[in-house]
């Protein structure tokens, strides 16, 4: 989907990026909360300034469904600044139907680590609650 979206992005590898943790927002997608201990692992991509703006609309920052962040991830052994796209809610939620399905087809393709491959599965059943019950 990113290559469709952003034809001329480059993957550039796995990386990961520590203290945060994977989560489905109340709208049905995924976003990252800071969590001490935890870390998502996912890809980096360098994007142009063409595949920025396609990923900025299609991420809705326009109406606040996501803010873009700069945070530093690690890939390829090196620590690198990576913007990254978090929800502006933190109240979780269910997965839209078919949505964490792309998730996990997209994990497994770049062949993230098994035990969080696993781990994002999980949420695919996981009951709508807020984060501080």
């Amino acid at each position: 989907m990113m290559r469709r979206r952003c034809p001329t992005a480059r993957l550039e590898g796995r990386a990961v990026l520590a203290g945060y943790r994977f989560m489905i927002m109340r709208a049905g997608y995924a976003t990252i909360v800071p969590t001490p201990g935890s870390r998502v692992h996912g890809i980096l991509w360098w994007l142009g300034s063409r595949d920025l703006a396609a990923l900025n609309a299609y991420e809705r920052l326009d109406c606040g469904l996501y803010r873009a962040v700069m945070l530093p991830v690690v890939a390829d052994g090196q620590r690198r600044a990576a913007l990254v796209f978090v929800a502006t809610s933190r109240v979780r939620g269910r997965p839209r139907s078919g949505y964490m399905e792309l998730v996990l087809a997209a994990a497994r393709e770049v062949a993230l680590p098994p035990d969080y491959v696993r781990s994002l599965a999980r949420h695919q059943f996981d009951g709508a609650r807020r984060d501080d019950e």
